[in-house]
């Protein structure tokens, strides 16, 4: 018996103190801790999604289309306006002949029984801006000025 306890201990002993030159490090160990403070946050926020756009008219009892332009930023409505009229979004090559600015983003316009509104959202002077005129009606070759006035400024994010 005593042969057999002076085994026992003499296995537990090997256990205990590896031979040297045996690595029995583990892979899977956690990161060593650090108590270093995290570096501070850098200025790289993302821009800011904005985006004017427009929802399909709703007809009323006589049949008068009420339409909806909004802005949104981050998805968020910031700005709303109800127009009278369908909705036509502007291509880029229409911009000149309605005195909409090449750098504009989009633009769209309203229409409805001879009278409209354009709308167009821009980035200026550090902000978002959208901006708008009353589209009359002409007759023949009548030459219109189309003044736009700001509807909305959103600083840039």
């Amino acid at each position: 018996m005593n042969y057999l306890f002076a085994c026992a201990l003499l296995l537990v002993a090997f256990a205990c103190n590896p031979p040297k030159g045996t690595d029995h490090t583990s892979t899977d160990t956690l990161p060593a801790r650090t108590d270093a403070a995290p570096a501070p946050p850098t200025n790289t926020r993302a821009a800011a999604k904005v985006e004017l756009v427009t929802e399909q008219p709703l007809l009323d009892s006589l049949e008068t289309p009420h339409a909806v332009v909004r802005l949104l930023v981050d998805n968020q409505e910031v700005w709303r306006k109800q127009v009278i009229g369908n909705w036509n979004k502007f291509d880029k090559d229409q911009f000149q002949y309605y005195n909409v600015p090449e750098t504009a983003v989009t633009a769209y316009q309203s229409w409805w029984a001879g009278s409209g509104d354009i709308f167009y959202l821009i980035q200026e002077n550090g902000k978002w801006v959208v901006r708008s005129c009353e589209l009359p009606e002409t007759e023949g070759d009548q030459e219109v000025t189309l003044t736009y006035k700001t509807e909305k400024e959103v600083p840039l994010h």
